[in-house]
């Protein structure tokens, strides 16, 4: 999925807009108060199933909850392609417009053109059929022992006449799209079907169209499906903001931090799977053991993270515990240990944004919003 752009309606200050993303990375400068956040936030709520709160709908223009809010534009890859290629599609779809309501709970998926049922089967079954409808002989082909052979039965029928309507069913359905074949013809093919008789090697041809056309009606509309598995191939729309990135290289370890634990920790200690309330019992008790035991299993589990996530040089990131001081150190190359606000700000965002995709990420490819970037060095 390629990301072109984004429609933003009724969010904060923004009343109808529409900004370009058609890149790897895009930068939104503009003075304190210009809406830098509100944009952020509005992209972000494509992923989230909570409703805008009326406050932060704009009060210049009038905003329901079926306001599409957010509306992305994509353009549908080859990628994409495969992953409906068992749906056998009519008409891949090229674009896709995701969108979220202001109430949150509907997600709306449009596809470009829309997904549905390949007439290719009914096109192949229609060479045979007319095959069939002229030939002079198709009595030859219809079992003996049914009403269709004996035109003096109570319940007569015409094989040649049925036969007709249900190749004009088909030929309206081949020319309309998406139409679905009325339930009457396809009962009229089943019937047909089974009294064509099975032993007449001549009659296969039309036995089996007769097949396709049954088995084309009983196909499920496609396009539910091909929606969830567009959405899905959809970036995650993740918004790390300042609380998000503010490490810190100590903290009081008291119940004040555990009550009130500040994001960025939650998210390092989430990454390591540290219980930081179990920990400040371990400490209360004086359980050395158990206590030293946490913090060893956390650094082990950061020390296999940042391994994997950091090449320049052989990075650790630690928990140690210093009286009531939990203490965040960066070792690197194995002996040099520093703390963490002594690092650059590039190398302490690095960390946070580790933690942060650990542990709010997805299987779905991220987008990065950061807002207030600020202006320090990397």
């Amino acid at each position: 999925m390629r990301l072109i752009s984004a429609h933003v309606q009724g969010y904060g200050r923004i009343v109808d807009s529409k900004i370009n993303l058609d890149a790897k990375v895009i930068a939104i400068v503009g003075p304190n108060e210009a809406g830098k956040t509100t944009l952020l936030k509005a992209l972000a709520h494509v992923d989230g199933e909570t409703a805008v709160p009326v406050p932060q709908r704009s009060r210049a223009t009038e905003v329901t909850d079926q306001t599409r809010v957010t509306t992305f534009d994509y353009i549908v890859e080859e990628g994409d392609h495969a992953a409906l290629a068992d749906l056998d599609l009519h008409e891949q779809p090229t674009r896709a417009h995701v969108a979220r309501s202001a109430s949150g709970d509907k997600l709306i998926v449009d596809l470009v053109p829309a997904p549905r049922k390949s007439v290719r089967p009914l096109q192949d079954a229609l060479e045979p059929l007319k095959a069939a409808v002229v030939k002079e002989d198709l009595d030859d082909w219809i079992d003996p022992n049914t009403t269709y052979a004996d035109p003096g039965s109570d319940d007569p029928h015409d094989y040649r006449a049925e036969l007709g309507t249900v190749i004009e069913a088909v030929e309206v359905a081949v020319a309309e799209v998406g139409s679905d074949l009325p339930g009457e013809v396809v009962q009229t093919a089943q019937s047909l079907q089974g009294v064509t008789l099975d032993d007449d090697v001549d009659a296969e041809s039309l036995r089996a169209a007769y097949s396709a056309i049954i088995a084309w009606s009983e196909r499920e509309d496609p396009a539910p499906v091909a929606r969830d598995r567009i959405w899905n191939r959809t970036p995650d729309f993740i918004l790390f903001d300042e609380a998000d990135r503010s490490i810190q290289s100590a903290y009081t370890f008291d119940d004040a931090l555990i009550n009130d634990t500040p994001v960025a920790l939650a998210n390092l200690a989430g990454t390591a799977s540290l219980d930081l309330a179990e920990l400040l019992q371990f400490v209360r008790t004086g359980d050395i053991a158990r206590r030293r035991t946490a913090i060893v299993q956390a650094n082990s589990r950061m020390d296999a993270i940042f391994d994997e996530a950091w090449k320049q040089s052989k990075l650790a990131v630690h928990f140690e515990l210093d009286g009531d001081q939990l203490r965040i150190e960066l070792m690197e190359d194995g002996d040099n240990i520093t703390v963490f606000d002594e690092r650059s700000a590039g190398l302490r965002m690095f960390v946070a944004l580790i933690a942060f995709l650990k542990v709010h990420g997805s299987e779905r490819a991220p987008i990065l919003l950061i807002d207030d970037l600020g202006t320090e060095p990397m």
